[in-house]
C-alpha cells in the first residue's frame, strides 16, 4: 500500500475530474476538493463531490483550472472499506441536562457500558480491516501526491481547496511535501496541536468554544427578522424542549428520539450553516420537541471509516470513565452548557477502546519549521461552532508568518467561510480576496472581511 512498493498490496482510488467545456485539460492547472468529513468522497459524492461545489471553486479561481475529488482510501468508491460487521448495537448514553446526583449514578452507568460494547466492537473492526492505521492522513496525503504525478507530472505543485478535516489534510501534504505547494486556500481550520498532539479529553473542548454564541445568534437573528414565522422559539425554549427529552416517557417522542443526546447533537448539527437555519426552526415547530438531522453521515461503514482515520491521526491515551465524567463537567462548567454531550460524538472520544496496537503507523506531529514553495491562505469564521476561530490563529502561529496568512470572516458564523458552499455578503470581499490569492496578487499576511448583519435576518425570509 506504498505507491512505490507494489509488493505490499494494490488497492484503487476513485478519482474525478472536471473541467470546463471550451477547455482543452491538458496543460491546465489543477485543484484538488476536499470537503471534510474526514471521509467525504469529493470524488463520487453527489452533495458535496466536487461536481457539485465545482461552480463555487470556479467563482474564486476563474475557469482556467481542471478541479479534481478523490474518494479517499476506504471512502465512496474507493478500496480499503472498513469492515466491522453488521452488529453495531452500542446505545449512546443518555446525557442529562447536568451531571449530578441520581442522573451522574445513570449516566455513568450507561457510559460504562457503552465503552464495553464499543471494545468488541472495535475488535471486530480490526480483526476484519487490519490496514486501519494505513487509512489516516499521513498515507491519504501520498495518495494526493500520487495522483497530481499521475494527472499533471512529478514535481508539480499541488493545488487544494480543503475544508474542515481537508484543512488538516493540506497541512499534512505541506509537512510531507514542502516543495510541492502550490495554491493551498484551506477554509474552518482544524489546529494540527489539537487534532495530533492533544489527548481526546484536552482537545475536544476545544472543538466547541463556539457553540453557544453561534447558537444565540441563531436564535436572535429570528427574533429580528420580520419575515421569521418562529418568533415564540427562544433560547429558553429550545433549552426547556430539549431537556423533556431526557428520561421521558412520551411514546411519541420515544419512536423519534430515544435520547436526549441525539436531540442536542441534532441542534448542534444544525450551526453548521445558516443557509439551514430557517429549516430547522421550522423542525421545531412542527416537532415541538425535536428537530431531523440534517447533514450527519448515517452509512455504517462510511462511520467505520471516519472513525479509523480519526483515530489514526490522533494521540491517543487511556483514560478512566471518572476522567471522562469530570472533562464533561468541565466543559459544562466553563465552555458549553448545551453542547457538553459532543464527547460522545467525536471519535477521539473512543480511539483508547481499539485493540492496543491498532494505530502503529507513522504520522505527522511536527508542523513547524518548514519552508514551503508557496504561503498557505487560511479562513475562517469569527464564530465556527466546530473549528473555532482561535484554532485557526494557532495554525497560522505553528506554521509561521512565512508559510501562511489568515483571512478572518468577522461576524461570520457556520462552519467554514462558505457553510454548504454557500458564500456569505460580505459585499464581494471573500471572491476578491480568493481571486487575488488565485492570481498571485498577495501583498498582506492579515485579511479581514465583514458579514453584513442582515444577511442572517434574511435568511428567515
Amino acid at each position: 500500500m506504498v505507491h512505490e512498493d507494489t509488493s505490499q498490496g494494490t488497492f484503487k482510488l476513485f478519482v474525478k475530474r472536471v473541467w470546463q467545456k471550451n477547455l482543452t485539460v491538458d496543460g491546465l492547472p489543477h485543484l484538488f476538493w476536499n470537503p471534510g468529513g474526514p471521509g467525504i468522497p469529493s470524488g463520487s459524492d453527489l452533495d458535496s463531490g466536487v461536481e457539485a461545489f465545482s461552480d463555487m471553486l470556479y467563482t474564486f479561481t476563474g475557469n482556467n483550472y481542471a478541479l479534481v475529488g478523490i474518494d479517499a482510501r476506504g471512502t465512496g468508491l474507493s478500496d480499503l472499506k472498513v469492515d466491522c460487521g453488521n452488529d453495531h448495537s452500542s446505545i449512546l448514553p443518555d446525557t442529562p441536562p447536568q451531571i449530578s446526583g441520581a442522573e451522574e449514578v445513570l449516566f455513568r452507568q450507561q457510559l460504562g457500558k457503552y465503552f464495553a460494547s464499543e471494545t468488541s466492537y472495535f475488535a471486530n473492526c480490526t480483526a476484519s480491516s487490519p490496514y486501519l492505521s494505513r487509512l489516516g492522513t499521513y498515507f491519504v496525503a501520498d495518495d494526493y501526491k500520487h495522483i497530481q504525478d499521475v494527472l499533471v507530472g512529478r514535481q508539480s505543485l499541488i493545488n487544494l481547496f480543503g475544508e474542515s478535516y481537508g484543512s488538516f489534510l493540506g497541512q499534512v501534504i505541506a509537512a510531507k511535501y514542502p516543495n510541492r505547494v502550490g495554491k493551498f486556500v484551506l477554509s474552518g481550520i482544524m489546529s494540527p496541536k489539537t487534532r495530533s498532539l492533544k489527548p481526546a479529553l484536552e482537545s475536544i473542548p476545544d472543538y466547541l468554544t463556539s457553540t453557544d454564541k453561534v447558537f444565540d445568534k441563531f436564535v436572535s437573528s429570528c427574533q429580528q427578522s420580520s419575515s421569521c414565522n418562529y418568533k415564540d422559539i427562544t433560547k429558553e425554549l429550545v433549552d426547556k424542549l430539549t431537556d423533556s427529552v431526557y428520561n421521558t416517557t412520551n411514546e411519541a417522542i420515544l419512536q423519534l428520539y430515544p435520547a436526549r443526546s441525539k436531540v442536542v447533537n441534532t441542534i448542534y448539527l444544525t450551526l453548521y450553516a445558516p443557509s439551514n437555519w430557517n429549516l430547522a426552526f421550522g423542525e421545531i415547530s412542527k416537532t415541538a420537541a425535536i428537530m431531523n438531522t440534517m447533514g450527519a453521515v448515517t452509512n455504517e461503514q462510511m462511520n467505520n471509516a471516519v472513525a479509523a482515520i480519526n483515530c489514526a491521526d490522533a494521540f491517543i491515551t487511556d483514560f478512566s470513565i471518572d476522567d471522562a465524567i469530570n472533562a464533561m463537567k468541565g466543559v459544562y462548567n466553563n465552555v458549553s452548557r448545551r453542547f457538553f454531550n459532543q464527547f460522545l460524538y467525536q471519535s477521539a472520544f473512543t480511539c483508547h477502546l481499539y485493540p492496543r496496537a491498532t494505530f502503529t503507523e507513522e504520522r505527522i506531529t511536527n508542523f513547524s519549521g518548514l519552508a514551503l514553495s508557496n504561503k498557505i491562505l487560511f479562513l475562517s469564521n469569527a464564530f465556527d461552532p466546530i473549528l473555532p476561530l482561535a484554532q485557526a490563529q494557532e495554525t497560522v502561529k505553528i506554521l509561521g508568518d512565512d508559510n501562511a496568512m489568515l483571512l478572518q470572516i468577522d461576524n461570520g458564523y457556520g462552519h467554514t467561510a462558505t457553510p454548504n458552499g454557500v458564500i456569505p455578503d460580505t459585499d464581494g470581499c471573500i471572491q476578491d480576496r480568493l481571486r487575488a490569492y488565485f492570481n498571485g496578487e498577495n501583498n498582506q499576511d492579515v485579511y479581514k472581511c465583514i458579514v453584513n448583519d442582515q444577511y442572517y435576518i434574511d435568511l428567515y425570509n
